[in-house]
């Protein structure tokens, strides 16, 4: 999936800049979202394990 993402950035950048449209700056702002929600998911996978970790140890402090 990463890599049709990548592949269909990659070609839609390169359709956008042979051409001389406004879809040049709907492909800069798509790229730029994109990213966006790409950090955001990879953040979200990379931190949830330790707020697992760290919610079940507080968790356990409390009801022993």
């Amino acid at each position: 999936m990463l890599f049709l993402f990548i592949l269909f950035t990659i070609l839609t950048v390169v359709i956008a800049r042979h051409t001389s449209s406004p879809f040049m700056l709907i492909t800069i702002y798509y790229v730029r979202g994109m990213h966006n929600v790409w950090t955001s998911i990879v953040l979200a996978l990379y931190l949830s394990p330790i707020y697992i970790h760290l919610s079940r140890r507080c968790i356990n402090k409390t009801t022993t």
